[in-house]
């Protein structure tokens, strides 16, 4: 078996999720890509001299022309490459380093409810905490409704490794909301998922970015939805962008702050919203 696919290029991919294994995908691709060309060569056939036939000199101008065309071609590539190394890493790599929606007067604090009062602690200024427990789901919900493009900024606090902490967009106030969208920091990267974390992986997944998210930190969370582009922001950089199906999602609806049962203490504080309307 070894002798016959020795000479075979591949990958173990077969541990879920896909987009975990493409980056490394890309890059054999992009090192097969650049091995010299003299690497790939025959060996040297013999040379037979060929009558010398007398070209005239190729002007100057036609030397700068082929040599701007080279740089052209050359460039042309290397961004098709890196445009695929980019696009091959899916929704699960950061779009782009770039600061969340400008905060200011238009942003205003925003109050909760609690399905499950005995496991959230209530500080009064504006700071929640999901105490650890591993029995049910922890959920809180905005005291009011929202409907069509917002952005909602928080900042989110891991007090264990393997804590995650959610926050809701679209929630019916009843648990898991069918048509809501859901944007976690987990322990190991950055998640958008619909509906619930509970479905299927493969059809609840919208976007994922794999960190090594550290525990005692507390991450500046923005999300921002416009239209049907959904998109997060922590700590100033954009970690996806991801579009959703607007017959799924039902862009109205309470804003959730949710942790999940089987991990350590949450804590949300700073919780604003700004909608198109706050600014009139």
């Amino acid at each position: 078996m070894g002798y016959y696919i020795k000479s075979i290029h591949w990958l173990d991919a077969m541990t879920p999720p896909m987009e975990r294994h493409l980056e490394k995908l890309a890059e054999s691709v992009v090192a097969l890509l650049s091995v010299e060309v003299k690497d790939q060569l025959p060996a040297a056939e013999p040379v037979y001299e060929e009558p010398v036939i007398k070209r005239w000199p190729i002007p100057t101008w036609a030397t700068v022309l082929l040599a701007l065309i080279a740089v052209v071609i050359i460039g042309g590539v290397g961004y098709w490459i890196i445009s695929q190394m980019g696009s091959a890493t899916g929704s699960a790599s950061p779009t782009e380093v770039t600061s969340p929606p400008d905060g200011g007067s238009d942003w205003r604090a925003l109050s909760f409810m609690f399905s499950n009062p005995q496991i959230w602690e209530e500080s009064g200024d504006n700071r929640y905490t999901a105490v650890g427990q591993r029995e049910v789901d922890a959920f809180a919900w905005s005291t009011e409704t929202f409907e069509g493009d917002l952005s909602v900024s928080l900042d989110l606090e891991r007090q264990e490794s393997q804590s995650d902490g959610c926050v809701i967009i679209y929630g019916d106030g009843h648990e898991h909301s069918y048509g809501s969208l859901i944007f976690c920091v987990d322990w190991d990267g950055f998640s958008l998922e619909k509906h619930t974390i509970y479905y299927d992986e493969d059809e609840n997944n919208l976007a994922f970015n794999f960190r090594d998210n550290e525990s005692d930190k507390v991450y500046s969370v923005t999300v921002e939805i416009i239209d049907d582009l959904a998109s997060m922001y922590v700590n100033g950089e954009k970690v996806f962008s991801s579009f959703f199906d607007t017959e799924e999602i039902d862009r109205s609806g309470r804003i959730g702050l949710y942790k999940k049962w089987f991990v350590g203490e949450i804590t949300f504080s700073n919780i604003q919203i700004k909608t198109p309307t706050d600014g009139d």
